[in-house]
This record gives C-alpha cells, sequence and structure tokens, in this order.
C-alpha cells in the first residue's frame, strides 16, 4: 500500500485518523512486520493505544506514550519510539494527534525523517466542521504542516457520515479533495470507507483501504 517505511497519519478531529492508523498497520502487517506508534497526545477517547488486543491480534507491534490508558495524559514520548523509527526492518505507522497542536509532536522526531524519508498523510472528511470547505481544509493543512516541520505529502479522502455514508459520500468528498489538491500540489494517494460504501468505480493514482471499524467505545452503541 501507499508510502514509505515510516507513515504519519494526521488530520483534524474527527477526520477518522486513529481508525485509519489502525486499519492501514493491520493491512500492512499482512506483508511485513509493523509497528504502530500512538503520538496522539490530544484526545484521550479515540486513540490507538487504547486498542492493545485488537492489533496483538493482527501480529501489530504498539508503542504508545508512558500514560497511555491511565488517568494521568501527560505527554511522554519516551526512547521506544526513537527505537521503531530506527528499527529499518519494520514499517511504522504513526498515528498523530488531531490538528496542528497534536502534529507537534511529529517535530521532535525530524532527523529521523530526513533520514530515511516520511509519508506524512493528512485525513480529511468534508462533512466535519472546520474542514467542510476548501478554504478550511486548505488552511487546516498549512497549520499542520507548520506543527509538524514536515511537508504533507499526500491527501486521504475519508469523506463519510459514519454508517450513514454511502458511495455518493466518497464521490463528493472526491470533488472537494480534487480542488484542494489542484490548489496545494498535495495528491490524493489513498481512500478509506467501510466497504458498502465504496465506489464502483476506483480513483485513480490512489489506493482503496476498506475499513473495520475498531475504535468505537461502548457508550457510543
Amino acid at each position: 500500500m501507499t508510502g514509505k517505511r515510516i507513515q504519519a497519519i494526521i488530520g483534524h478531529y474527527g477526520s477518522g485518523k486513529t481508525e485509519i492508523a489502525m486499519n492501514l498497520a493491520i493491512a500492512l502487517a499482512q506483508r511485513d512486520p509493523v509497528t504502530l506508534v500512538d503520538l496522539d497526545i490530544v484526545n484521550p477517547y479515540f486513540r490507538s493505544a487504547e486498542h492493545p488486543q485488537v492489533l496483538k491480534a493482527h501480529g501489530v507491534k504498539l508503542v504508545k506514550p508512558e500514560f497511555a490508558n491511565t488517568s494521568v495524559d501527560i505527554p511522554s514520548l519516551a526512547a521506544d519510539v526513537d527505537a521503531a523509527l530506527l528499527d529499518e526492518s519494520r514499517r511504522v505507522v504513526l498515528d498523530v494527534g488531531g490538528d496542528d497542536a497534536g502534529a507537534r509532536a511529529l517535530g521532535r522526531f525530524k532527523p529521523h525523517f530526513d533520514r530515511f524519508g516520511l509519508s506524512l498523510l493528512a485525513v480529511v472528511n468534508p462533512y466535519r466542521p472546520r474542514s467542510g470547505s476548501v478554504e478550511q481544509i486548505i488552511s487546516m493543512l498549512a497549520a499542520m504542516q507548520e506543527r509538524a516541520r514536515f511537508p504533507i505529502t499526500g491527501l486521504v479522502n475519508n469523506a463519510n457520515l459514519s454508517h450513514l455514508t454511502q458511495p455518493e459520500n466518497l464521490l463528493y468528498g472526491r470533488e472537494v479533495l480534487a480542488q484542494v489538491s489542484r490548489e496545494t500540489g498535495i495528491p490524493v494517494v489513498l481512500e478509506c470507507a467501510l466497504e458498502h460504501a465504496r465506489p464502483c468505480e476506483p480513483l485513480a493514482g490512489a489506493a482503496f483501504l476498506p475499513l473495520q471499524r475498531y475504535t468505537k467505545p461502548e457508550w457510543m452503541d
């Protein structure tokens, strides 16, 4: 699937980036050893570190902040993250906190990205507040790039209305991101959806990642 050995998934709150990070890591683990690094220091409810057993069952190694899964939600970027990035025998997926504030966590590891390269993928759901227009999306991307200290290399179309999503919602996302891509020069490299919402026609130049729901907490049932 798309990307360099190290891939980082960033996005606005509610964009679905953690779900995508988990699904991407699990998909990659079917072929290669994979480590998923939870760098989400922003949202304590939807984060990869909350699902260690799911990841373990699919052969994905999880590296998480020291205080993840506790009531103390203080950012802790352990040496384990450095070790994961330096291990060239494994692919790495970084689940980065929402918005530009979360993207700051990436800046700490810029020397590794300069050395090994990085696919920095921005997840966009144009049905979410503050990312509902081309102008808002471009502004969001600029802020995240500045904080991450690394250019965004690809856009991810995750246009969805949760379980109500239909193929036409993905097609609408294509229209919006096509304009974003024209104005920024950043290509759309990935589309994501539950299988029932997958459009019949694939998007040229983009991979498709069928999603499984892993991050829905019990209180949302």
